[in-house]
């Protein structure tokens, strides 16, 4: 009996390499789709979290944008609306004109009466990035997805610092960002007591001219801008660019409370957002139990007993004010 053919898998398309091999500083312009409060005076050094490793550095360069959307779609309203809520004229507009209701994806409707125009300019806020990197890579795709996670890195300080609920990037979709060009400067001559000295690393990013052209990259467009612009903050500012460079000092229930508002803020999921916010309300208490046993030089085996005779929620946070007082005695 014959057998059955086996189905051969698919072969998967590699990408071609279109980078030539050696350590590169890349330089990566894209469009970002909200407004960020910090000024772009001076590109704002990045690292990643240690478990990543030391040299994963970058810096990030902004210039924030102001454009104008075009709003030329709109429908006649059947609502009733009082008075009070539409806009008024300078001039006497007569009875009986149109209304309409307009509303972007997200966002409270607006009421206009129709008259000499039936077209709304409105404006909107977005954000230039360049993004520069240390990078051994050939392929173009590897290259967006470090860009990706470097910008979020920064996107975590900048939400941590302010409490702007920015979105960060889906670093599995691609076309998230909007490529402007690519830029490289060839670097591979580095010995690897320079590639460790950290400053150094730091000050190349600042100061190399990349001159090289890399293929440019056209991603998806997008009407979902900021429809007004953030307040600059000095401190949030100078905590951004803080924890930009010291990435463990962002909290994991500050994370939890920032995606929380960001849920409920720009995507209306609000039971999702209380859940993380119960959770973040528990990580808090967790880190700071953990935080005072550690200081009352509690060992490991010490800590995990302790969390086994407090399992419940309501029990740890009864002994947070014990061990305060105990850690202010000693």
């Amino acid at each position: 009996m014959n057998k059955p053919k086996r189905k051969e898998k698919p072969k998967s398309i590699s990408e071609p390499k279109v980078f030539p091999r050696g350590l590169k500083i890349f330089e990566i312009e894209f469009d970002y789709k909200n407004d960020i409060g910090v000024p772009g005076v001076r590109p704002i050094d990045i690292r990643m979290p240690r478990e990543f490793g030391d040299l994963e550095l970058a810096t990030v360069q902004l210039e924030r944008l102001k454009s104008s959307l075009i709003i030329d779609s709109a429908r006649s309203s059947s609502d009733k609306v009082s008075a009070r809520a539409q806009t008024t004229s300078v001039k006497r507009i007569p009875k009986g004109t149109p209304t309409l209701k307009v509303s972007l994806s997200g966002t409270e409707p607006l009421y206009y009466r129709m008259h000499h125009y039936t077209r709304i300019v409105a404006p909107c806020y977005r954000t230039k990035v360049v993004v520069r990197l240390f990078s051994n890579t050939t392929r173009q795709g590897d290259l967006v997805k470090k860009a990706m996670k470097y910008f979020n890195q920064f996107l975590k300080a900048y939400r941590s610092a302010s409490g702007d609920p920015v979105p960060l990037l889906d670093e599995d979709e691609d076309k998230e960002l909007r490529i402007i060009n690519f830029k490289y400067s060839m670097q591979e001559f580095l010995t690897v007591e320079q590639r460790n000295d950290m400053e150094k690393m730091i000050n190349l990013l600042h100061s190399v001219k990349c001159t090289e052209v890399g293929p440019a990259q056209m991603g998806f467009k997008t009407n979902d801008f900021d429809m007004a612009p953030k307040p600059y903050i000095k401190p949030h500012v100078l905590e951004t660019i803080r924890l930009s460079l010291i990435p463990e000092d962002i909290s994991p229930e500050n994370e939890l409370i920032i995606e929380a508002i960001e849920r409920a803020y720009r995507h209306h999921d609000y039971g999702m957002g209380i859940v993380m916010l119960n959770t973040a309300f528990e990580a808090a208490i967790m880190a700071n139990i953990i935080g005072a046993l550690i200081f009352l030089d509690y060992d490991e085996a010490s800590i995990t007993q302790f969390f086994n005779e407090h399992s419940e929620l309501e029990d740890k946070r009864k002994t947070i004010d014990d061990l305060r007082e105990q850690a202010c005695n000693k």
